[in-house]
């Protein structure tokens, strides 16, 4: 016997049409799936996902009536043949909704109450959480740029305008005046085509062809390596306004076979003398073009400077101040209209608040964005648009391997047929956004976790994945958890707290550790090699073998923790702070060590080798065993310091203070007195 689970938020079950809602909101696939199913040419399962479709999108609406145990076994042939009848138009809506209210009534269709909103809240990993979690964790709101490379940060790009030039390519215009390489005007076999249609934000002014926001939307699909493929075109003019794009999609883009329209729009209209309803009706007039010529239509509303919760760089804030920019802001209205253009176009978003939470610069201009901003632009519309994608035009052999993307903000494609039965086996958490969410007892041993977004999270009891390089762990309370054998390759910690916590036999290379504080944990067999670390607090810690070589750590303080066969060699700790720490065999060559302070330490058995430590302090440590061979220690404060068989051969001990100093030392003048 069949028996099929539909889960929605409400388990409500009288079912109806709104009046209207089919002429102009229903897509035409919902149909096709039912006249497929009526032929046996999809499964069930298939069908029922339109349906979900359907009373998810609030085109069946349900109301409380009374669900029975199934009493029949299987579905009945009148059920399938008015899904039939439906789809050729022969029968009216209510005909057809009368089948699926049977199926339901009869417990062949079951709407459970349980609120589910996405595969990962059907994890395992997530299934003790609350709904709250679970909640957060589908949220429409919440985007993570994943599935792209993403780059270490370094200040210096944060700031960089990056404009084209010629070390970094010239612009390329193909034959159809378009940005990007070269493509043919008949759309090829088994291809999904979308134009990204906009003004200079979207032609991408003041970054390289790789670096725009429609190149970027390419390689989220072109690392999903789907199939069908889904083309992105850059369609994107300078100076566009939305009556000119509008006579360019119903002029010239139609003629390349369209699947899709994808607009990012606002700045040109808000700038000129182009009213909010005269812009809407433009879209309106486009968005029932596309409806007529079957392909999708979708509007999104661009940011703006000074739109948002966000702080802004020191040129963004004088960009602000000229020419009563922050008045003219507060007349950027379009957005009122997309509760209209919703009932006309496949699908009208707000984006004015994308950049809300992103640390980094982003506005160059008072519109034209960073390559950083354009991964973002490029990550929400792919949340925006998955669902939307449909590959009608395939043949009956290629239904079987039909694919459907669900959930709408998950970057991640799901074989109909195989969903319902094996989603933990196929849901995967690389990419997966986690933030701000309360995450307790989860192991993430056996996952993929790259690029995942653990931002502003509470963490505790948990343990992680080897695989996790590119996490973002910046804001985020983390408590006794386990990182054993993960490789966090360029991962950030920006301001994270950390207690009681082990880290073993993991890899932290060109990590960001900017401002953490990390307290009562475990460090084993670590490597944080080229990593930044500078102003971190490492209190009450144990630390074995670990590599912090070639590193930046400048004022970072450690403070009570047991430290052996650490290895600083090659790093930058000007202005660091050592205090009251118990460390063995440690390896301090070559460092940049300017204005270091060893308060109460020792630091015994350890090297020193050619590092330049000037005008750094040693009151009240014990240095027994150290070589300073070659070392600049001009300046250095060794008051109340044991250096009981230390080693300044060819030190520089220049006005280096020495006071009730134990000097059992060797090869210097000084240490024949």
């Amino acid at each position: 016997m069949l028996k099929i689970t539909i889960f929605i938020i409400l388990g409500t079950l009288f079912l109806f049409i709104p009046s209207n809602a089919y002429a102009e909101n229903v897509p035409e696939w919902v149909k096709n799936t039912a006249g497929w199913w009526s032929t046996d040419a999809i499964s069930e399962n298939e069908f029922v996902n339109a349906i979900e479709f359907l009373i998810k999108d609030g085109l069946i609406v349900v109301s409380d009536t009374q669900q029975n145990e199934s009493q029949t076994s299987g579905i009945p042939e009148w059920v399938k043949n008015n899904a039939g009848w439906w789809a050729d138009g022969q029968i009216p809506d209510s005909a057809f909704i009368d089948g699926i209210e049977f199926l339901i009534k009869d417990g062949i269709i079951q709407i459970s109450t349980e609120p589910i909103i996405c595969p990962y809240g059907l994890h395992t990993y997530f299934s003790s959480q609350t709904f709250e979690f679970k909640q957060k964790l589908c949220s429409d709101d919440l985007f993570n740029l994943a599935y792209i490379e993403k780059q270490h940060w370094e200040p210096s790009d944060w700031v960089s305008i990056q404009r084209i030039d010629e070390q970094r390519g010239q612009i390329q215009i193909n034959s159809h005046g378009f940005r990007g390489s070269e493509f043919n005007i008949e759309k090829p076999k088994n291809t999904y085509r979308i134009f990204a249609v906009g003004s200079s934000p979207t032609f991408g002014n003041g970054v390289h062809d790789s670096e725009t926001w429609p190149a970027y939307l390419q390689k989220i699909f072109d690392n999903m390596d789907s199939n069908p493929k889904i083309e992105i075109l850059n369609a994107g003019l300078a100076g566009a306004t939305a009556k000119s794009q509008t006579i360019m999609i119903k002029e010239f883009l139609v003629d390349f076979e369209p699947d899709m329209i994808l607009v990012y729009d606002g700045m040109n209209d808000f700038s000129s003398n182009t009213s909010v309803e005269q812009w809407k009706n433009y879209w309106k007039d486009a968005c029932k073009f596309g409806n007529e010529n079957n392909f999708e239509t979708v509007i999104t509303v661009q940011p703006l400077l000074g739109l948002g919760n966000r702080d802004f760089s020191e040129d963004n804030q004088k960009f602000l101040k000229n020419d009563n920019y922050e008045q003219k802001i507060q007349n950027y209205k379009i957005h009122t209209q997309i509760p209209e253009l919703k009932q006309y176009c496949s699908s009208v978003e707000d984006f004015r608040f994308i950049f809300n939470d992103h640390p980094v610069p982003i506005f160059f201009d008072d519109a034209h964005v960073h390559p950083q901003g354009n991964k973002i632009i490029a990550d929400n519309l792919f949340s925006l648009i998955s669902p939307l994608i449909k590959f009608e035009y395939m043949d009956e052999a290629q239904l079987e391997n039909n694919l459907v993307l669900f959930p709408k903000t998950k970057s991640e494609f799901y074989k109909t047929d195989d969903y319902k039965d094996s989603v933990q086996e196929i849901i995967s958490l690389k990419g997966i956004n986690l933030h701000g969410l309360n995450i307790d007892s989860i192991n993430f041993e056996n996952e993929k976790m790259d690029y995942a977004n653990f931002y502003n999270s509470k963490i505790s009891n948990s343990k992680f994945s080897p695989l996790s390089s590119n996490t973002d762990f910046r804001y985020a309370i983390i408590d006794n958890s386990i990182f054993e054998n993960v490789d966090m390759t360029k991962s950030m910690f920006f301001n994270t707290m950390i207690s009681n916590s082990k880290f073993t036999n993991s890899i932290w290379d060109m990590s960001d550790w900017l401002h953490a504080v990390v307290a009562t944990s475990s460090f084993i067999n670590e490597n944080f090699q080229n990593s930044d670390l500078s102003y971190s607090l490492f209190l009450g810690n144990d630390f074995e073998n670990v590599n912090f070589s070639k590193s930046q750590m400048i004022s970072i303080q450690f403070t009570q923790n047991n430290s052996n066969d650490l290895d600083f060699q090659n790093s930058n700790l000007e202005t660091s702070l050592f205090r009251q720490e118990n460390m063995k065999n440690m390896n301090f060559n070559n460092i940049r060590g300017n204005g270091m302070i060893f308060f109460g330490t020792m630091v015994n058995e350890s090297s020193f080798v050619n590092a330049n430590l000037q005008s750094s302090n040693f009151v009240d440590s014990s240095l027994k065993n150290i070589d300073f061979t070659n070392a600049n220690l001009k300046n250095a404060n060794f008051t109340n310091a044991n250096l009981d068989n230390v080693n300044f051969l060819n030190a520089n001990l220049e006005n280096v203070f020495f006071k009730d100093t134990t000097l059992q030392c060797f090869n210097h003048i000084i240490c024949e007195n």
